[in-house]
């Protein structure tokens, strides 16, 4: 059974499916979830009911086991001699009988002479649906001939075909010419394999047309096929295969997001457990990440963690080249470096929906680029080089583009690049030349640019002169630091552990994915996103486990791919309120004091909160009684400090169904009322539906957290969680401004159904 452990390690959770040895099938669970099948022995999962054993045939190679519809029987394959391998049917015993019974499946043929014979089916790889039983198999069954043996035509290369237990067999797809391994859905779709010349295979799905369709390619090699033993889950979503006897691969029934799930071979599915564990790519966030348009030209791209929602996020003008984007850390706006013709680079800062775009740096300054933000969003750092003579390194201003300085010396050597801010704002890591043979190594400075020292421990070049650690990402925590090694021809993303005291050094240094590129952390630190390089092929974009496990594809582009960022979503900053400079007339009644001039001096009887000259007309009281009309300026009313308010910005569900019970879970995102992240702050809400009672977390310095129901029945459908408080100190909470960009809750409340 496979698992997967939650990141933290604090529980793990079935993922619906099973595998066996290498090169073995699993046991098979019927489709009521209560029994399993090894060889020809049935177990009950519950263990009440003893073992079900049937008698094996002559051959003794019993293969492939799959259950009818309805549960009371399995039909599997055997050798037997002179036909090769057939169908046989396992009919489990009913009330008041003690044995199964082991049948067969023959089919009548004529013998010749006006009479028929019996014959076995012969086939391999059964997969029991309400049509029949799919199999494939070398016999060409278009004329309902036996095939090889008898003296009948067998087929070139096998084909697939459909029998229902008594009937002829027919073929199946005739115009597929090499197809092998079917995989009948509860909905009739059948996934197969197909082999084609130059040792390709398609991963193919037929849903009742004259044809089928490719979803997926891969090829045959020296440790077995890419793509084979397909199996439906059960809903219908997703497709589980063997990659090679080593590998368990599952993707969605149109091909995307294959995912590596784990290790064995000739996988299965549990027809009940639907388990879906918090994966991290279904946390909150989006990436950024920047490609080749068909025209040659660099543009930003944004898509979500699960590959869903790519868009081209800028229209950029003419023929100017956008690189290097990165979140603000509230993710309310995108920092870039944009090349423009006859202007070179320069940095640029925009909201998170393209507006409000504005330069930072100017093209006499020198050549920005690479630039990144500080944890609280007030600076950025830069690459920097002097147009002059080359000479680079790493500078700092204002998010504004104010206050410019440079924090590591430039140099026509050292060429430092790719700078990142550690998550407490006390360091930059970053990459300088190391000799002049290729090797760039990653270094550490504090703010003020110095105590420059080498970051230890990253790897060990031993005497391989093409040798590097780049690419410096740190984890949220700024406990962990991922990156890329070199080391002779073998490179790829690596993650250490971090420590400062009592000198800079990373252990437990491991590599997680080979040939892959520009890392970077989920906001919550669960996951890793990363880019391949396929070369003229075009580029991808991965997310894997920081422990390298579960590495998914969410995006293949038809030119390379580079720079992704994972950030949080946030909404633009507000614009700003334009100052009122009218001038505004009021009238007041007031007593005056005389004067010996007559000058009244009225004391007004209210104060009047306009801005700017005030006329006031006043009628005096006194002897002799005047009206006089004169000019004041009110004093103004004293203004009352705003209480900064907090409210929900995103709301994320999850779900993980076991064998007698599921529970959801809800990550919730505080945000300010300018909509910056906000940590340490309780959020409480409400069960209903499913499951009662209250529920409460405090949220990380990602301004996230996440709370969990009670184990609920499979018969609850649904339950609801309702967001009712948010506190903390120096806050107030306001209900009316929740909101969630992904629209799946109002913010307030959402439904998480099994």
């Amino acid at each position: 059974e496979l698992r997967e452990r939650l990141p933290d390690n604090s529980a793990d959770y079935p993922l619906g499916v099973y595998s066996g040895p290498a090169g073995q099938q699993a046991g098979v669970i019927s489709p009521d979830g209560t029994k399993i099948v090894t060889g020809l022995t049935v177990h009950d999962l519950s263990g009440t009911a003893p073992d079900i054993t049937g008698q094996a045939p002559p051959g003794g190679r019993v293969m492939s086991q799959s259950w009818s519809p309805d549960g009371s029987k399995i039909v599997f394959t055997d050798f037997v001699q002179f036909f090769g391998d057939s169908l046989f049917i396992m009919t489990l015993p009913s009330f008041g009988q003690l044995s199964p019974s082991v049948d067969e499946v023959k089919y009548d043929v004529s013998d010749g002479s006006g009479g028929t014979i019996r014959v076995p089916v012969v086939g391999i790889n059964p997969s029991w649906g309400t049509a029949g039983i799919y199999f494939d198999s070398w016999v060409d069954y278009t004329g309902g001939d036996p095939g090889c043996g008898m003296g009948l035509p067998c087929r070139a290369q096998p084909g697939l075909s459909v029998v229902l237990p008594g009937s002829t067999p027919q073929r199946f797809l005739p115009n597929e010419t090499s197809a092998r391994q079917p995989n009948v859905g509860r909905d009739g779709r059948v996934a197969f394999v197909e082999y084609a010349v130059n040792n390709q295979l398609s991963l193919m799905v037929w849903d009742g047309g004259q044809s089928a369709g490719s979803i997926f390619t891969g090829y045959s090699g020296a440790y077995g096929d890419a793509i084979q033993y397909p199996s439906w889950s059960p809903d219908g979503s997703k497709i589980v295969y063997d990659e090679s006897n080593f590998v368990v691969v599952v993707l969605n029934g149109d091909g995307s997001n294959q995912t590596h799930i784990g290790g064995g071979s000739k996988p299965s599915w549990d027809p009940i457990s639907k388990a879906k564990p918090p994966l991290p790519w279904t946390r909150p966030g989006r990436l950024l990440f920047s490609t080749t348009t068909v025209g040659g030209f660099a543009q930003i791209m944004r898509v979500d963690p699960n590959g869903a929602g790519q868009t081209a996020f800028l229209s950029t003008p003419g023929n100017y080249e956008d690189r290097s984007p990165r979140w603000s850390p509230d993710g309310s706006r995108i920092v870039l470096s944009r090349n423009a013709p006859y202007r070179g680079d320069y940095v640029s800062v925009m909201n998170n929906d393209g507006s409000g775009g504005a330069i930072l740096t100017a093209t006499s300054e020198g050549s920005a680029t690479e630039p990144a933000w500080s944890p609280d969003g007030t600076q950025i750092v830069y690459v920097n080089t002097l147009q002059a003579d080359g000479a680079s390194g790493l500078w700092v201003m204002n998010a504004d583009g104010s206050g410019k300085h440079p924090l590591t010396a430039s140099s026509t050597t050292n060429h430092d690049g790719e700078p990142a801010w550690s998550p407490d704002g006390r360091h930059i890591a970053f990459t300088r030349r190391w000799d002049n043979y290729g090797k760039r190594f990653m270094f550490v400075a504090d703010v003020d640019g110095t105590n420059i020292r080498l970051i230890e421990g990253s790897i060990n070049c031993g005497t391989y002169t093409g040798c590097s650690s780049v690419s410096p990402a740190w984890s949220p925590d700024g406990s962990k630091l991922a990156f890329v090694t070199q080391v002779g021809g073998v490179q790829g993303v690596t993650v250490a552990n971090l420590t400062f005291d009592p000198s800079l050094q990373l252990s437990n240094v491991a590599l997680i994915q080979a040939n892959a590129y520009s890392p970077d952390w989920s906001p919550d630190g669960n996951a890793i996103a990363f880019r391949k390089t396929l070369g003229n092929q075009g580029g991808e974009v991965w997310v894997v486990n920081p422990d390298g496990t579960r590495p998914t594809k969410i995006l293949s582009l038809p030119n390379d791919a580079s720079t992704p960022d994972w950030g949080v979503i946030g909404n633009p900053p507000p614009q700003p309120t334009p100052t009122s400079t009218a001038t505004a007339t009021a009238v007041a009644t007031d007593t005056p004091v005389p004067t010996a001039t007559n000058t009244p001096t009225p004391t007004p009887s209210s104060t009047p909160t306009a801005t700017g000259t005030a006329t006031a007309t006043a009628t005096s009281t006194a002897t002799p009684t005047a009206t006089s009309t004169f000019t004041v300026t009110p004093t103004p009313s004293p203004t009352a400090t705003a209480v900064p308010m907090l409210h929900i910005g995103d709301l994320a569900a999850g779900v993980t169904v076991r064998r007698t019970s599921w529970s959801a879970s809800v990550t919730a995102t505080a945000h300010s009322t300018s909509h910056a992240l906000v940590a340490g702050v309780t959020v409480s809400g409400q069960w209903s539906g499913g499951a009662s009672g209250t529920a409460s977390c405090v949220t990380s310095r990602r301004g996230i957290c996440s709370v969990t129901t009670p184990r609920m029945p499979l018969t609850a459908l649904s339950v609801t969680f309702t967001v009712t408080n948010m506190t903390a100190s120096g806050y107030a909470y306001d209900g009316t401004t929740n909101h969630d960009p992904d629209t799946d809750s109002n913010g307030t409340a959402i439904t998480i159904s099994r």
